[in-house]
């Protein structure tokens, strides 16, 4: 895999690799709304995460107090 690093020295040290340039294309950020919908995404598989730790703590404890 190459970095971005050794991808900009390669554009830098060959500016006449013309196929190269053509075969990197450019990163744009998605659009406003992509970007809403990731970040909530996101957030809500970090809520339903620390949802299912709580559930288990919540299960070990009850098993410690009243095992079977």
């Amino acid at each position: 895999m190459i970095d971005a690093r050794k991808i900009v020295e390669f554009m830098r040290i060959a500016p006449s690799f013309q196929e190269q340039r053509r075969a990197i294309t450019e990163i744009k950020p998605g659009n406003r709304v992509n970007q809403t919908l990731k970040r909530l995404t996101r957030r809500r598989r970090q809520l339903v995460n620390e949802k299912i730790n709580i559930q288990n703590r919540m299960q070990a404890d009850l098993q410690s107090v009243a095992p079977g």
